[in-house]
């Protein structure tokens, strides 16, 4: 009986260390297999919202730069707004490739690693290019087509504006890590431009100043936000319908305005700002005229000059606009712009550059004695050189200029670099 025993108990540790064996041997060939046909095994996977799918074995984590720094404020680069890839880096032995078509990350791991580390260095697009490609999905951005003018080619038929009462087209000029208000901008839209008086027409963000500019005034102004202002000449001795000759054109902007944003020259680039005189009533028409070569009973003028800081015109006012329950867009384009805000007020309380306070515009009117052009209570209207009102300096990003970072929120406004 006892050796009976004994035996029965050496067959079953004998069985049960068979078994344990078998189990340890099939999860080290199991495991062994399933390793080596996962990480010799290219592996794809979307990452266009950011994310990656969940791995059986070990880990994942992604990082990635902008242009070779880190940035924050913005979601995991996506294709549709022209991002592209640089380089990917992987730690520990980990091979890795990007599938641009399908936006996308290849891994091939040759040593298997509980945790991959991959970082993707990501080429931003142009502004211009990212405001473009944003069109397509945001709908405060909206093309717009004009006829040809005297003063521009077929290049200049189409361009991408902002629209609404108030979209985000937030710009941060900020050299030093922060943003203030005075450095805050905001985009009128990607206008084809040239920079030269015969040079080519390149796709340039245009930007005007959020608040009106405050400097050396001129005199007593007229609802101006910030309580000050300046004639159209800049001085009151200059009687002449001339922006060439304006001294708030070549001193004021282009001298004392351009010195203080010194920072921030490196983006900016000049352009041709059309001077042409208008007689029309109608945003659509308004464009024309300003682009006109003769401005008063065919008398040859300067028509356009070539300077880094300018004003808006009136037609970007009107192009601002997104209409209302009343009346629609189209029919704010078409009817009388002054009407905005007496008779057509959908017009104006959806137009985001309508504030209420008085600025000037760059129009010159046909008359010698009145030298341009200004909004006052959200309607345009002309006044005299000596009238004092405030001014927001606009001007053109330069085409290089790219998208860093930003949602165009004021609270997240977008930041741009230079190379």
């Amino acid at each position: 009986m006892r050796l009976k025993r004994f035996n029965s108990s050496k067959k079953r540790k004998l069985i049960i260390g068979i078994l344990a064996i078998g189990i340890i041997l099939g999860t080290i060939i199991g495991y062994s297999y399933y390793t080596y046909a996962f990480f010799n095994t290219s592996k794809e996977f979307n990452v266009i919202n950011g994310t990656v799918p969940e791995f059986k074995a070990g880990d994942i984590r992604l990082a990635y730069t902008i242009n070779g720094k880190n940035v924050s404020g913005i979601g995991f680069p996506n294709k549709d707004y022209g991002f592209t890839v640089n380089d990917v880096q992987c730690e520990n032995g980990v091979s890795a490739s990007w599938n641009e078509s399908e936006w996308s990350l290849k891994l091939i791991e040759t040593n298997k690693q509980d945790l991959i580390k991959c970082s993707i260095d990501f080429i931003t697009p142009t502004m211009s290019d990212y405001l473009i490609n944003l069109s397509k999905k945001d709908t405060s951005i909206i093309l717009q087509e004009h006829e040809e003018t005297e003063q521009t080619s077929t290049f200049a038929q189409t361009d991408y504006r902002y629209i609404g009462e108030n979209p985000n087209n937030y710009v941060c000029l900020e050299a030093d890590g922060t943003c203030e208000e005075d450095e805050l901008y905001r985009i009128i839209g990607v206008i084809p431009t040239q920079s030269s008086e015969n040079g080519p027409y390149e796709n340039r963000v245009k930007l005007i100043k959020l608040t009106d500019y405050v400097g050396q005034t001129a005199g007593n102004t007229i609802n101006s936000k910030s309580g000050y202002g300046y004639s159209w000449t800049g001085n009151y001795d200059i009687k002449e319908n001339d922006w060439s000759k304006s001294e708030l054109n070549t001193k004021i902007l282009n001298e004392e305005y351009w010195t203080k944003i010194s920072a921030y020259q490196k983006y900016i680039g000049p352009a041709k700002w059309y001077l042409g005189g208008v007689n029309s009533v109608s945003t659509m028409y308004i464009y024309i005229d300003e682009r006109k070569l003769d401005v008063y009973d065919n008398v040859s003028r300067k028509t356009s000059v070539i300077t880094n800081i300018g004003l808006i015109y009136m037609s970007d006012y009107g192009f601002a606009t997104n209409g209302g329950d009343s009346i629609d867009r189209n029919t704010c384009l078409s009817s009388n712009l002054n009407q905005f805000w007496h008779n057509n007020r959908d017009c104006s309380y959806n137009d985001w550059i309508s504030d209420g306070y008085i600025y000037w515009t760059l129009d010159t009117p046909y008359n010698d004695f009145v030298n341009g052009y200004l909004f006052q209570d959200n309607m345009w209207t002309n006044a005299s050189y000596s009238v004092v009102v405030g001014i927001r300096p606009s001007f053109y990003l330069k085409s290089s200029v790219k998208y860093l970072t930003g949602d165009g929120t004021l609270d997240n406004p977008y930041q741009i670099m230079v190379d």
